[in-house]
């Protein structure tokens, strides 16, 4: 068996891939038409639209084959993504490049295969292809169908495109809406510590502000804890972000999962040495705007130094 050669754009075309985020994704109907389609067209038993992940061939839609994914070692479409143009084989035990192939000695026992290459901005990032278990030729008029074909799913494929793009577009403007109305949040907390440190009720409370998402306040002697911070969907999208950038494995459940134990932790932490008459609260800011936390924090303390 010979494995197909890497491409030399391969960094780029596993970036566009992601960038996709169909990979492990459930079967959809748009995409399960075509393969039905393509393998009543070609009389083939089987029929798929394949991804070449970075060590996998993964099947996003296939007819009558029970493989969700195979190495890309022994995939038939690895060879495919590096042709312009359809790619047959007619006889498989003819070929010596695939005789001994995982897939033609073992099921689904590939005799004929045809593919061709599905491009997303230049990069040949899947197929999609025909085989069945006895040899077969393929016209050029064969050729051209299943070129259209494959226009097709490059079709759908570029909607997700556009829906990712305006959904990323969508996420970095509320992220901007959320480091504004923090940076508002701020000033307000600033100017609430200065109006307190100058005129604190029954001269009992000091105020700080310290390096969490927004600040902390601090009434020591009213034994009361302040939070201010971000959303938790806002503080998830931002620490996952980071693990990705240094390379980290992250998985976004756990990440938010993690958030959340920690917020707990800090609260805990708060009332330990508050305890018994003591009270910590987490505000999220994001549900407010600036002058609502100022009065929610106001509320917050005055009714805790009672």
């Amino acid at each position: 068996m010979r494995a197909a050669r890497i491409p030399s754009n391969e960094t780029e075309r596993i970036s566009v891939l992601q960038k996709l985020n169909i990979l492990d994704t459930i079967n959809e109907e748009r995409f399960d038409r075509i393969t039905r389609l393509a393998a009543r067209m070609f009389s083939c038993e089987f029929s798929s639209i394949s991804f070449i992940d970075t060590d996998r061939q993964w099947f996003k839609s296939k007819v009558n084959l029970g493989l969700c994914e195979t190495p890309r070692s022994s995939s038939f479409c690895s060879h495919t993504i590096l042709q312009n143009d359809v790619f047959v084989v007619p006889d498989t035990f003819a070929n010596e490049s695939f005789s001994d192939n995982p897939l033609v000695v073992n099921e689904p026992f590939i005799r004929f295969y045809a593919g061709i290459k599905l491009s997303i901005e230049g990069q040949h990032i899947g197929t999609l292809c025909v085989f069945d278990g006895q040899p077969n030729s393929f016209s050029k008029e064969q050729a051209q169908a299943l070129q259209d074909l494959a226009a097709i799913v490059e079709d759908e494929l570029k909607k997700d495109t556009k829906l990712s793009s305006t959904l990323v577009s969508h996420r970095l403007q509320k992220r901007l809406e959320e480091a504004e109305k923090l940076a508002r949040v701020r000033d307000v907390l600033l100017e609430f510590q200065r109006e307190f440190a100058h005129n604190p009720p029954d001269g009992k409370l000091g105020s700080i502000l310290d390096g969490r998402d927004i600040g902390t306040v601090v009434c020591p002697d009213a034994k009361i804890k302040l939070f201010i911070t971000a959303s938790l969907e806002v503080r998830t999208d931002r620490r996952y972000k980071e693990l990705q950038e240094r390379g980290e494995e992250a998985i976004r459940s756990a990440v938010l999962d993690d958030i959340k134990t920690r917020d707990e932790r800090d609260i805990a932490r708060a009332l330990s040495p508050l305890k018994p008459a003591g009270d910590a609260k987490i505000i999220d800011s994001s549900d407010f705007n600036a002058s609502e936390v100022f009065s929610l924090a106001q509320e917050f303390i005055r009714s805790q130094m009672k």
